[in-house]
This record gives structure tokens, sequence and C-alpha cells, in this order.
């Protein structure tokens, strides 16, 4: 049988360890200098140029971050003419909303990021979304079904959603 060690009879020994405190007043292990200088700067070099600052938390600058988005697209080659298409966040559905983009921002077409668009059917609700709620039976009441068919019936008539399709180049044609 194993000895039995009680909580009064654990031997401990005192040991020195050394601690950073940063100005935020957490406490770093000798072992997290890095994580401490990591977690409490505000600016930091570019890892890729390493000459222009960035915010803490970006590891890379703007122009680089550029360039690497630049580079992956002009790689891919599925290509698109057909609206809607995409540059950043916003969606352009015919040529007069993107050109009129073009001259507002004062960019040429031939530098812009422009992603072709997707779409994607809102998802249907089945019975495992209220399976909590079902009887001891595994089913839902009849008038919970009714309404859940109900909605998916009408949810067919709702317009679907554009997202971005990043494996796809929007070719633009002035």
């Amino acid at each position: 049988m194993e000895n039995k060690i009680y909580p009064e009879d654990v031997k401990l020994e005192p040991v020195n360890v050394t601690l950073y405190k940063a100005e935020n007043g957490i406490l770093y292990h000798e072992s997290k200098l890095d994580k401490a200088r990591q977690d409490n700067c505000n600016v930091r070099k570019c890892s890729i140029c390493l000459e222009n600052d960035t915010e803490h938390k970006w590891r890379v600058c703007d122009d680089c971050m550029h360039k690497e988005q630049l580079a992956k697209y002009k790689a891919i080659s599925k290509t698109t003419s057909d609206y809607p298409c995409i540059i950043g966040d916003q969606y352009f559905f015919d040529q007069g909303e993107l050109e009129e983009y073009f001259e507002e921002n004062d960019l040429n077409p031939s530098d812009a990021i422009i992603y072709g668009c997707k779409q994607r059917s809102y998802p249907f609700l089945d019975e495992n979304y209220y399976e909590e709620y079902t009887n001891e039976n595994g089913e839902l009441p009849e008038k919970l079904q009714a309404i859940i068919n109900d909605f998916n019936m009408k949810l067919k008539d709702v317009p679907m959603l554009w997202y971005e399709d990043s494996e796809t180049k929007f070719i633009y044609e002035p």
C-alpha cells in the first residue's frame, strides 16, 4: 500500500525565483521576458521589412501587408467579370458604382484588389436547433414543427447573401 501523505506532512523548500514587474503591475517569470515585452509595447518593427513601425498587435506594416495581398491576388487564376464584386468590405453591383469608387478614392483600377462574389442561401432551421425542447419521444411539439416548416418555406423566397470569393479575381473591363 502507498504511503499516506497528509497536507501537513508535505515538505516544501523555499526557492528564489526572478520575476519582472511590468508597468501595468503584471509579474512575469524570467523565461517569459519576450511575452512581457510584447504584451506591454504599443509599437513594433514590421517583421518583414524590419523598418516600418506597426501597431503592437500587428506584426506586418501596411506596405508589406499590401504587397503580400497583391502577390496572393496576382497568383489567382480563376477570373470573372460578372457583378457583384468586392474591394475590402465594399460590394459593387454594377460598373457605375465601381467606377465611382475608383474616382472618389483616386484609385487606378489596375492597382485595386477586386474579388468576385458568390451567393449563399440562409441556413434552414431543423429540429436539432430546438433539440433541448423535444418531448420524451425526441420530437418537437407539432405546432413548433409546423412553424419551423413554414419559416423554412418562406426562407426560400429571401434573396441569397453575397460574400467574397477569395479564389476568384474580378476582371474590371471599362
